[in-house]
């Protein structure tokens, strides 16, 4: 919840607001919109006022919450000096609200972090983007350690979500694939490893200090194209087509991984021998 108080300066008194919370759905345990809060009042250039503040869309009685803290706007009023948030305290997923004008001005460039990629820690040195091609270097970093990783993430925007890439290149020692990440104790990952007769994609589940791991084989030297499916219960996983395995979605819940955030789909390397790994086809898409 958020509350609110006023004083005539900083050092108080300050006087609560008589109709707090000003921002609740506590008493609304099946609302889509859940643990709202952490609201900021913002003035728009047009003089209208909003709320930011963060919720999830998640209830925990409608399943797994895979989103993690999302920022929200709502419309606000002022009430004989007090600001009322939405629909006298609560939001719905659509409002009533005055249309903003458009942002001015232009990013000097445009870079993958700027449209929505992100790594753990910073970046790994070589790691590079060409539209929906990667090029990822081959580190001995683990998704299931702390530090920087050779890794690159989007965030899962919708309970329903898919991510594909398709592995062109990659050393035979090294595991090189696609992961459904919410945490270094919590992550679902699809790999390549091994060469020629000897090559296998293998789904490998980490939930805590569980880990599970099913392998197929898939001879050959040719491209692999490698997809995870969310459909808000489960993520399924899939090489060049062929389904290989699935892990329940409750395992990557936001409540339970560390960090309060989305789950994020991406790429990695990880191995014992310097290399690269190469990606082509790269990219998701969310369903609302």
């Amino acid at each position: 919840m958020q509350t609110i108080a006023r004083g005539p300066s900083p050092y108080g008194p300050f006087e609560p607001a008589p109709h707090n919370p000003i921002l609740t759905h506590r008493h609304l345990v099946l609302h889509p919109i859940q643990c709202t809060g952490h609201a900021e009042l913002i003035e728009a250039p047009d003089g209208t006022w909003w709320a930011l503040f963060l919720a999830t869309r998640a209830g925990r009685l409608q399943g797994p919450d895979l989103l993690g803290r999302e920022t929200f706007l709502a419309p606000v009023r002022w009430q004989d000096g007090w600001p009322v948030i939405g629909d006298d305290g609560t939001v719905s997923l659509e409002l009533e609200a005055p249309a903003l004008s458009a942002a001015t001005g232009r990013l000097a460039s445009v870079s993958p972090w700027l449209s929505g990629w992100s790594t753990r820690l910073h970046p790994v040195d070589g790691l590079s983007f060409e539209g929906p091609r990667m090029e990822v270097p081959v580190t001995a970093a683990s998704l299931d350690g702390s530090g920087t990783v050779s890794a690159a993430f989007q965030r899962q925007l919708e309970h329903r979500a898919s991510f594909t890439a398709t592995v062109v290149a990659s050393p035979p020692a090294a595991a090189t694939g696609i992961t459904a990440y919410a945490g270094p104790e919590n992550h679902f990952d699809l790999s390549v490893s091994g060469a020629d007769r000897a090559r296998r994609v293998t789904l490998r589940r980490r939930a805590a200090d569980l880990v599970a791991e099913q392998s197929v084989p898939v001879p050959g030297a040719g491209p692999i194209r490698l997809a995870i499916e969310c459909d808000g219960a489960a993520y399924h996983v899939t090489a060049d087509g062929a389904a290989v395995g699935a892990g329940s979605a409750w395992l990557l819940d936001a409540q339970w991984a560390p960090g309060f955030g989305s789950v994020r789909l991406g790429v990695f390397a990880s191995g014992p021998q310097q290399g690269w790994a190469v990606f082509d086809s790269v990219g998701g898409e969310h369903v609302g």
